[in-house]
């Protein structure tokens, strides 16, 4: 045994190891850290949320000394480093998830962007430049809502462009633009990029209500059955009748289908 693992261990029940990452001794880290395995959970944490250069690399030679963590360990320090403002390693440990997590959900990039937004908005932005489409079908919707209460529109209308997936959040979304128009206009969401499952009646049925016509145009254009969406609102006892968006959508939804038999017997001929 070495010297300097024997010291350490002496003063084992102080933490004294992890002084050596608060104060930023990086030589004696390397020294000690490969006869450290079993307490590898606490000094990737500890090493998250060092900051400065030295915090990073920290952080880079624990990822090294072992394979994988948990999702929770690994989610805990992704929040360390959000918590010190580092983005530049927040980014690399989200970059290096899915090799030191198994079965990482790809829900894990969005939540850790909802959790940043509120007091590091600006790493919240980061992560969401840099999810993959995939990933950004999983993050909440919540995140949307939350950008909106706050009048972020930048922000806002970057998950729009991005392609955020609004459906667990559609009716409190819709309120929020329904109570702040003209500032926040659902069909201008939608026009940006901001997707609402083509089978969301609820969607479809909130838009009716407010009358927003054209935000009910761009979901029977992206492939929502009007007939279903009718066959729905029967079976739910819920009479949209006494809404012009309504009679023009079911009016927008025959023109569709004429131009559609139109152009089949165009191809047969």
């Amino acid at each position: 045994m070495g010297t300097a693992l024997a010291f350490f261990l002496f003063y084992e029940g102080s933490n004294l190891f992890f002084a050596y990452i608060r104060d930023g001794d990086l030589e004696t880290f390397k020294t000690l850290l490969p006869d450290l395995q079993d307490r590898a959970d606490e000094l990737f944490l500890k090493a998250a949320e060092r900051p400065g250069m030295v915090g990073r690399k920290m952080t880079m030679l624990t990822l090294d000394m072992r394979g994988t963590f948990q999702q929770g360990i690994y989610r805990a320090a992704c929040l360390l480093a959000v918590g010190i403002a580092d983005s530049e390693k927040t980014l690399f440990l989200l970059e290096q998830a899915q090799n030191h997590v198994q079965n990482l959900p790809v829900r894990f990039y969005g939540d850790i962007a909802e959790c940043a937004y509120m007091d590091h908005p600006h790493i919240a932005g980061q992560i969401i430049d840099r999810c993959t489409p995939e990933q950004i079908k999983a993050v909440p919707a919540d995140l949307l809502y939350k950008a909106m209460l706050r009048n972020d529109t930048r922000f806002a209308y970057k998950l729009a462009r991005k392609g955020i997936r609004a459906d667990g959040r559609i009716q409190e979304i819709a309120g929020y633009c329904a109570r702040n128009a003209p500032n926040w206009e659902m069909a201008r969401l939608l026009q940006s990029g901001m997707q609402i499952s083509t089978e969301s009646y609820t969607a479809m049925r909130t838009f009716i209500e407010h009358d927003w016509l054209e935000a009910g145009q761009i979901l029977l254009d992206r492939g929502m059955d009007f007939d279903a969406f009718k066959q729905w609102a029967d079976e739910k006892h819920i009479d949209m009748s006494g809404h012009d968006a309504f009679e023009q959508l079911d009016a927008h939804w025959g023109r569709m289908h004429g131009q559609e038999e139109q152009q089949g017997r165009m191809q047969m001929g």
